[in-house]
């Protein structure tokens, strides 16, 4: 009788077994996929930005570049007045 009894008990076991085992490996499907799409996202996100901070820092360093030729013209024109530097004081570095 025992013999039968575990019959019993091992077949409906298999199965939830076996429904357990799909049920974990089509979630791990579905959440790779959902996974691979924002990853797709997030990757043209980062592109896009990365863009944009390359643009901004380009931007900014003709305005520097800008500036440093309008000193540097000014200086080769006007020159530096040395007696208005001797006025500030002692260099900090010594």
């Amino acid at each position: 009788m025992s013999g039968s009894l575990l019959n019993y008990v091992r077949a409906p076991a298999r199965i939830i077994f076996a429904l357990a085992v799909i049920i974990i490996l089509g979630g791990l499907t579905w959440t790779w996929s959902e996974f691979s799409v924002f990853r797709s996202d997030a990757e043209t996100i980062v592109s896009a930005t990365a863009l944009t901070m390359d643009d901004i820092a380009r931007n900014s360093l003709d305005r520097v570049d800008g500036v440093l030729e309008t000193v540097v013209g000014r200086i080769e024109e006007k020159g530096i007045a040395i007696s208005t530097l001797k006025r500030r004081g002692p260099r900090l570095g010594g």
